[in-house]
């Protein structure tokens, strides 16, 4: 016969380990209000019926943490999302659209999964982990920063980029996904690899090639 508690828990879908709160799935809003509050960033924010996050200005996280609570997803962003030297390995419950600028730098992301789908500003994701830009957003309105990371390849990287590329410090093994259309500068690290031979032969840009 089962235990009274293990009764409970079954019938109330709770597991040992989980969050009672999120088992029963009510209080959520009451606890991404706290969350919203602790942050100082409630003011800015709107809640949306389905309990995801709309702002209509930029949103700056401060303290570290590895990723954004189960709780909390944002949606739509009108100002910039910054959320730098966090300590992030996750980009779940990133907003899928930020009207600003995107900075997730100096954290300890190996990849972009879960970030936002169309970035209208820059979008700087230099000094992490990345082995892989999947997840990266399709649309980015001016410049990518992707310098100071673990890239062997430029898989999943938008075909046009409206600003500068900034990739110096990565060790690419190849340059087969490169984009074809760049219209600010290239600021890249030269190797047997990549060059501006190279790059002449690949990409049309408009800046100049800047090696560092």
């Amino acid at each position: 016969m089962k235990l009274v508690k293990e009764r409970l828990y079954e019938y109330l879908n709770f597991t040992e380990d989980g969050d009672p709160i999120s088992d029963m799935d009510i209080g959520r809003g009451t606890l991404i209000k706290q969350w919203l509050k602790e942050y100082e960033i409630l003011s800015r924010c709107i809640i949306n019926s389905d309990e995801t996050i709309n702002s209509m200005a930029t949103i700056v996280l401060k303290k570290e943490m590895a990723s954004l609570p189960s709780y909390i997803k944002f949606k739509t962003i009108l100002g910039g999302f910054h959320t730098d030297a966090l300590g992030l390995t996750s980009l779940e419950g990133f907003p899928s659209r930020v009207k600003g600028s995107l900075f997730i730098t100096h954290n300890n992301l190996k990849n972009l999964i879960n970030g936002p789908e169309q970035v209208e500003m820059s979008y700087g994701a230099d000094f992490n982990k990345l082995e892989t830009l999947e997840g990266i957003s399709h649309t980015i309105g001016t410049s990518l920063y992707l310098n100071d990371n673990r890239l062997k390849s430029l898989e999943y990287i938008p075909k046009e980029i409206f600003g500068s590329l900034i990739i110096y410090n990565n060790p690419l093994e190849t340059i087969e996904h490169f984009p074809e259309h760049i219209t600010g500068d290239i600021i890249y690290t030269p190797s047997a690899v990549i060059n501006d031979e190279v790059i002449n032969k690949i990409c049309k840009y408009n800046g100049q090639l800047i090696q560092k």
